[in-house]
């Protein structure tokens, strides 16, 4: 037996397995969680994808911006820690300032969003929406937004540029390489380890390209 997990809030999901409730092998997608029943885990270089990020912002913004401020929804903090110090280290060492925002309810958001002033990164999908859905009823404020992840409502903001950019991993590839290693894993095959799927980034005017379109749009 084994089981794949995607867990949304790290923490919690740890403290589940200190409990020893469950005891057969998993499979972890989209964090590295270290615990006795985890060996295999399929995920993107997430710190990678940071930097990736942190780079495009500076590439468009360069000597224009100071300041830049992640925000991410406070149960997928944990997991997107690593994304955060790829964004930060990159933005210090072209001397941009980067802080962090967490947030619980949808009223913070606004006021997080509107506080001062800044480059936005949303470093997970709800936040990303959030924030865009907020830039397109308040046009007369401007913001730059960019963003982690990515869903139809996404698409249609990165179309019309409310979105500058975003970073995304392959699901697709997440998904099949996921069962594959839970396959190797029934069949005593797998020895562990981390299975690093491929990230990408997307700006506005490159949502319609071909290189992109099986990674956005897989079904259509």
């Amino acid at each position: 037996e084994a089981i794949v997990v995607a867990p949304v809030d790290g923490m919690k999901f740890k403290d589940l397995l200190l409990q020893e409730v469950i005891t057969v092998p998993f499979i972890l997608l989209n964090a590295q969680i270290e615990a006795d029943n985890i060996r295999d885990y399929v995920k993107a270089d997430d710190y990678g994808m940071g930097r990736k990020m942190g780079e495009a912002v500076y590439k468009e913004y360069k000597g224009g911006t100071e300041k830049v401020l992640a925000v991410v929804r406070k149960e997928e903090q944990d997991n997107l820690s690593e994304y955060y110090e790829g964004l930060a280290d990159f933005l210090a060492e072209v001397s941009i300032s980067c802080s962090l925002a967490a947030w619980e309810e949808e009223e913070e958001v606004r006021s997080i969003l509107w506080e001062e002033e800044r480059v936005i990164v949303g470093m997970d999908a709800t936040t990303v929406e959030k924030t865009a859905e907020e830039c397109r009823n308040n046009p007369t404020k401007e913001r730059t937004l960019y963003g982690n992840g990515f869903n139809s409502r996404i698409a249609d903001y990165l179309a019309v540029g409310i979105i500058h950019g975003i970073t995304l991993k392959n699901d697709y590839d997440m998904g099949y390489l996921s069962i594959e290693r839970t396959v190797e894993r029934l069949e005593n095959k797998s020895e562990g380890g981390v299975v690093e799927i491929k990230d990408y980034l997307v700006h506005a005017d490159e949502i319609y390209d071909k290189v992109y379109e099986m990674v956005l749009f897989p079904i259509s």
